[in-house]
């Protein structure tokens, strides 16, 4: 019976979880029977307890989320268009009629689902709120700049000859010739003859990297052998001017989940985030750590 009981609370969440979108039960206390199968019944503790296992740290995460992102974020007539916009490029992609598809989406309504789509906007909007806010001590941290590049390979140990092409490429590049036709010349890889942005946290070799953060205005580099000795970069530096560089910057740290989960971090610990749930507290520990609030 016990094993039933289980098993029938586990479908419950399930379906909870998958398709309650806002709707919310209103039950008087924990000891309200939810559903009875012969002898075995379901009260709403049986339930939240299910939960806590099955989905414990999400559905906290979430509406933590949303209070704090409409407690930092006011919304505004843009924000609701932009919103709307969405919803009707969504009903023009439809088959099924629109109570439908929002019953399909988990929303009874569709003022619910516009709540949804603009906590998703204001989302994205308190991450711009903290680079406007900090930008001047994130650009001094990750010293952003845009960067062109050819690596030149030491094929069959042929250091000599590597050389030989690296000083061919640079005095090309001096002599005025293009960029990215120099690196199909010499480059084993070409990609990199675009202008890309680069930081202090950029996945790129160590020795170019401690060039990259040496240099204060455009220039182009000397041969630099790569860290493990297997080839030669060319680096040439495009620009380093903060308002040259800025857009690019914004638009990589809005892609970064790292970057995201610091901002995250900061203002859960801002508006002080606590868990008084044991179970909820593990999972969250384990799970999505950075939302714990940073202890000075």
């Amino acid at each position: 019976m016990k094993k039933i009981k289980l098993l029938v609370i586990t479908l419950i969440t399930v379906l909870l979880l998958a398709g309650c979108g806002n709707k919310v039960a209103k039950l008087s206390n924990g000891s309200d029977v939810l559903i009875q199968f012969g002898d075995t019944k379901i009260t709403r503790s049986d339930l939240y307890y299910s939960m806590l296992e099955s989905d414990a740290g999400n559905t906290v995460i979430s509406l933590a989320s949303n209070m704090i992102v409409n407690l930092e974020i006011e919304t505004t007539d843009e924000m609701l268009a932009e919103a709307q916009e969405q919803i009707e490029t969504y009903k023009a992609s439809l088959t099924d009629d629109w109570q439908t598809a929002l019953e399909k989406l988990g929303f009874e309504t569709e003022e619910q689902l516009l709540e949804q789509i603009l906590t998703s906007i204001k989302s994205e909007r308190l991450v711009s709120k903290y680079i406007d806010d900090n930008l001047d001590a994130l650009i001094e941290e990750y010293a952003p700049l845009l960067a062109k590049m050819i690596f030149i390979k030491y094929e069959n140990n042929d250091i000599a000859g590597a050389k030989q092409k690296a000083a061919e490429a640079i005095n090309d590049i001096k002599n005025g010739e293009d960029f990215k036709t120099v690196a199909e010349k010499y480059s084993v890889s070409v990609p990199m003859a675009n202008e890309t942005l680069y930081t202090r946290y950029s996945s790129v070799d160590y020795n170019v990297l401690q060039f990259l953060l040496a240099v204060m205005e455009p220039t182009l580099s000397e041969p630099i052998e790569n860290q493990n000795s297997s080839g030669i970069y060319i680096v040439q530096v495009t620009k380093t001017n903060v308002e040259q560089v800025k857009e690019s910057f914004i638009a990589s740290l809005n892609g970064n989940q790292d970057f995201i989960a610091k901002v995250n971090n900061y203002y859960f610990t801002k508006h002080s985030f606590t868990i008084y749930d044991i179970k909820t507290f593990e999972y969250i520990t384990t799970n999505y750590p950075s939302y714990l609030p940073t202890k000075d």
